[in-house]
């Protein structure tokens, strides 16, 4: 089978071409090259490869581009980003009602409905942020039990900067958490023990 040169074009504007570009670039599937040129109306990309395998990256180019377009302005400052275009920058999950909470204790707006974050916090930080969740969920994967403790350790972990066993040992304390059948809870709904510790450290 021949290779090919196949060039394709994506409209976006300003900053969001910059982004748009990054994420492609990252995300997109293996061919043999591929050129991003940012143009005033929009993205040019050229593939070079074979015809099925740049098929299959210009499929998933248009699914990312379909899933950052879904990052339009929503109000004053605010956007609107999609789970999934969250999900592809980070090439992680994460529970997204955790990193609200996050967000609006660090002083941002945010809100999450029917798979969609609203913010006003940059994608730089909310990556950041999704990153930092991600590294304390492994460390303490196997040390706590429990949806919400482990949604309460690693937001109050995250939001004081102190390590996770200086957060149990204060929540012990504090009688925000406590030791039942060898098991680490929270004595409080995880939303309300964290408003008291943040509020108390």
């Amino acid at each position: 089978m021949p290779l090919v040169k196949r060039t394709f074009h994506i409209p976006c504007k300003g900053d969001e071409c910059l982004e748009l570009a990054t994420i492609i670039s990252e995300k997109v599937p293996a061919v043999e090259s591929i050129d991003i040129d940012i143009t005033n109306s929009g993205l040019i990309i050229t593939m070079y490869g074979y015809k099925t395998d740049i098929k299959r990256a210009w499929e998933h180019v248009k699914m990312i581009a379909k899933n950052y377009k879904a990052t339009t302005s929503f109000g004053r400052g605010t956007k609107k980003y999609s789970l999934q275009l969250l999900v592809e920058t980070t090439r992680k999950t994460f529970p997204p009602q955790l990193l609200v909470e996050m967000l609006n204790h660090m002083g941002y707006k945010a809100l999450y409905d029917n798979e969609e974050l609203f913010t006003d916090a940059s994608l730089d930080l909310i990556v950041e942020v999704i990153n930092k969740i991600i590294v304390i969920a492994e460390n303490i994967r196997y040390k706590l039990k429990g949806k919400t403790t482990k949604y309460y350790v690693i937001a109050a972990s995250i939001l004081t900067g102190r390590n996770v066993e200086e957060i149990i040992h204060e929540s012990m304390e504090k009688s925000l958490m406590a030791r039942i059948n060898d098991e680490l809870i929270i004595t409080k709904e995880w939303r309300k023990a964290l408003k008291e510790i943040l509020e108390t450290t």
